[in-house]
């Protein structure tokens, strides 16, 4: 049986049906409930704590933490931070404003709907033929494999100061990245 939730009180698992327009919850014991809860159930998880760093003379103590976003306990987005909390909770508020409109809908629902809809999915990263190899939601990120035998070309300003431009076959690139147009044709090679 597919799985789409898990009803907190009762840890009852159960699946979405439709019937005449009207949406039940279809529990693992057979019975039929109405459904008018979320869909998606989203958390937001906080690690703050201090670390220390010895980039200065004597070393020092420093604020830190991550964030994991998590849509029906499938971790679907990672971020680090440096800042305060109080940046990591305005951080968070923008990243799940910007999953919900995710270019491809329904990809972040779970393992099944991201092997479905974005593993092996064509898409241009920095105008290049490109296709997802990974969903890496533990880091907030997507493999990329450049369909062009050369690879992606390196940042132009990194390939300045190494003094010469080389070329990546894969890279793990942000989920979220302005980078990747996510509605490249197959056969637009």
């Amino acid at each position: 049986m597919r799985i789409d939730g898990i009803l907190h009180n009762t840890r009852q698992r159960y699946r979405l049906v439709s019937k005449d327009e009207s949406r039940f919850a279809q529990l693992s014991d057979g019975q039929a409930i109405p459904f008018e809860g979320r869909e998606i159930e989203e958390r937001v998880v906080f690690h703050s704590y201090n670390y220390y760093s010895d980039k200065s003379p004597h070393g020092a103590v420093y604020p830190g933490g991550s964030v994991e976003i998590y849509f029906n306990n499938f971790q679907v987005y990672f971020f680090k931070f440096s800042q305060d909390l109080q940046w990591a909770l305005t951080k968070a508020a923008d990243v799940l404003d910007r999953l919900h409109y995710f270019p491809v809908p329904k990809a972040l629902y779970g393992r099944e709907a991201t092997d479905s809809l974005l593993v092996n999915r064509p898409v241009y990263y920095r105008e290049m033929p490109a296709v997802v190899e990974e969903f890496l939601g533990q880091h907030g990120k997507v493999r990329l494999r450049a369909v062009d035998e050369r690879g992606f070309p390196t940042e132009p300003w990194i390939a300045r100061m190494a003094g010469m431009l080389e070329y990546d076959h894969k890279l793990d690139v942000d989920l979220l990245s302005n980078l990747i147009w996510w509605f490249r044709e197959s056969d637009e090679d």
